[in-house]
């Protein structure tokens, strides 16, 4: 299955990403991704601006649907649903810091 959270993500990582989900560290492919993208945050305000934008979650999660209406099989469906749900949590989770709140 391709990766459709970060389509820039170097073999490496993509490895990386698959032995941490065989483990069981990562309930999903997004869990991994964002430990993949939260390291070396402090020197990297850029990264840090989306991590914090709940409408980066919400367009992410607007995307995640979009493709799974698109797409025939129902299991790559779901995944992609269950993408989308957990990129609206991390745009709720956003909002929340934005507001001086933690979650």
């Amino acid at each position: 299955m391709p990766y459709l959270a970060d389509p820039d993500l170097t073999e490496a990582e993509l490895v990386w990403i698959d032995g941490e989900i065989k483990a069981g560290r990562f309930a999903s492919r997004t869990d991994a991704i964002l430990r993949l993208l939260g390291r070396g945050l402090e020197s990297d305000p850029m990264i840090a601006s989306y991590i914090n934008d709940p409408k980066h979650w919400q367009d992410r999660a607007a995307e995640m649907r979009a493709r799974a209406a698109g797409i025939s099989s129902d299991e790559d469906g779901a995944t992609m649903l269950r993408l989308a749900k957990d990129y609206d949590k991390l745009a709720m989770r956003a909002a929340k810091r934005a507001g001086g709140t933690t979650p």
